[in-house]
């Protein structure tokens, strides 16, 4: 491994807080938690390891905007690992589902419904307009 893949590593997986690389043995540790002090006390001046905090994922909401998976079904995502994409659920389980799913890049929810529809790519073209039983 190298430091770029370490990073990436951190990147794609929704539980990874923190990479730490050693270079001079080639290897990265994922971390669930971030350490926010240096472990050996010698921060900035320990040239074995480099280290990155990772962000947690983030969603941009549209509430009440309602989007179109026509021809995507190929896209289609499950809501958990119980539940198949187009489940009835809670707007939170649907929001959690695809925010803890690093192939997930969109979901939809039915409020009046309550089904729930990740995609595996973000589709904002797609949007049709105004409405109050979508988020």
């Amino acid at each position: 491994a190298n430091w770029e893949e370490c990073k990436e590593l951190c990147r794609t997986h929704h539980y990874c807080k923190q990479a730490v690389f050693d270079k001079y043995e080639y290897k990265c540790d994922i971390r669930t938690r971030r350490v926010g002090f240096d472990e050996r006390g010698i921060g900035g001046r320990n040239l074995h390891y480099r280290s990155a905090h990772c962000a947690a994922r983030t969603c941009m909401l549209f509430d009440g905007w309602r989007r179109s998976d026509a021809g995507l079904a190929y896209l289609r995502l499950p809501v958990s690992s119980n539940k198949s994409w187009g489940s009835k659920t809670t707007w939170s389980e649907c929001l959690r589902g695809c925010e803890s799913d690093f192939n997930c890049q969109q979901t939809s929810f039915n409020k009046g419904s309550g089904l729930c529809f990740p995609l595996a790519a973000a589709v904002s073209a797609e949007a049709r307009g105004k409405d109050n039983r979508h988020s």
